[in-house]
This record gives C-alpha cells, structure tokens and sequence, in this order.
C-alpha cells in the first residue's frame, strides 16, 4: 500500500516508519530508501540490514538515487557515543526530474 506522506509517496508506510525506529532503536544498522523505477516521487525500502557499510554500498548505482539511514558508534576507549549517518547517493545516470526531487525529498 502506497501512502502519502508530506511531497511524496512512500510505498508501505508502516513498515518504513517501522525499519526507522529500528535503526533508531539499535535493532538494525542501516536502512536503505530509493525511488520505485523510474518514479520522481514514490519511495520503498531497497534494504536493511545489521552490519556496517560494506553491507549496502552495492546498492549505489548509476542509475538511481539512495537515502540510508545509517546508526554507528564514535568515541574513543572509555566513552562510546550512538551517531546517525544521513547519505543520499545520487548516481550520474538517474532521470532528470528525479534529481530534481533529490534535496526537496531529502527533508
């Protein structure tokens, strides 16, 4: 079931608010977003998983546009520190009208 949410859909809404809150939570590593083929504005879930960046880099491809989520830890030998990555991979090769949508998406 696709949802609308804000200036685009999100295909499954429940599900990406619920894999979000896992990484939030420390259940998941990563999340993985990107336009449903050659759409401007609806999104799925491409992947998830609980290692670290290794695991979801194969997914940046020319032709298409990826936000992750991503939870690490930061801080030396006595204190460690849960840190969230926000990456956006804007392949060269993706469609005019969705790179136009990338940073309006993004928010």
């Amino acid at each position: 079931m696709t949802s609308k949410f804000d200036n685009m859909f999100v295909e499954d809404l429940p599900k990406v608010e619920e894999q979000l809150q896992e990484v939030r939570n420390g259940l998941l590593s990563w999340v993985a977003l990107s336009y449903e083929g050659r759409s401007r504005d609806t999104i799925k879930v491409i992947g998830t998983g609980r290692n670290d960046v290794d695991e979801f880099t194969h997914l940046f491809e020319e032709e298409k546009a990826v936000y992750v989520l991503f939870r690490t830890l930061a801080g030396d030998a006595e204190s460690h520190r849960v840190k969230f990555v926000f990456i956006l991979w804007r392949g060269d090769s993706i469609p005019m009208m969705q790179r136009a949508m990338l940073y309006h998406h993004k928010t």
